[in-house]
């Protein structure tokens, strides 16, 4: 019988990068409290291999990629959190975005503000990439502001 090849080989850097990323993700996972049953397996898994992605087996590399998913996520609002807070001059859609982010540092938010942190983030970064104009920015800023005062 053949055996079945990788249907992508990646090149030396690529690996590299990802190898950084998983160390990057272990430290990460050490430094939680409380890990999931699954963090707590990729973490088990990944030290059994020291970080290299290769190694684990199929069902392995498969739990690694859902356990990276909330970890990507969290290093873009962190990144993103960080180029923001250094700005000398802040909108206020970007202030907007850096108050939730202190609340959720503060784990003081519920699932629907997390899920506007994210919000906030995704549309800001894909401003920055020019694939929305800044009204787009402001219609979603006036939306929240009403949902706001309708709480009041």
């Amino acid at each position: 019988m053949m055996e079945m090849e990788k249907a992508k080989k990646r090149g030396r850097p690529a690996q590299l990068l990802q190898i950084a990323e998983l160390h990057a993700f272990v430290e990460f996972l050490e430094q939680q409290e409380q890990l999931s049953d699954l963090q707590s397996q990729v973490l088990k898994a990944l030290n059994s291999v020291d970080c290299n992605f290769e190694g684990l087996t199929q069902t392995d590399q498969v739990l690694v990629k859902e356990a990276l998913k909330p970890y990507r996520e969290h290093l873009k609002l962190k990144l993103l959190f960080e180029e923001l807070n250094n700005l000398p001059l802040k909108t206020e859609y970007e202030q907007k975005f850096l108050d939730l982010y202190e609340l959720f540092q503060k784990n003081a938010l519920d699932q629907m503000e997390l899920n506007i942190l994210k919000t906030l983030a995704t549309r800001y970064l894909n401003f920055k990439a020019q694939k929305l104009e800044y009204s787009d920015l402001e219609l979603y800023l006036s939306q929240l502001q009403k949902k706001d005062a309708g709480k009041k």
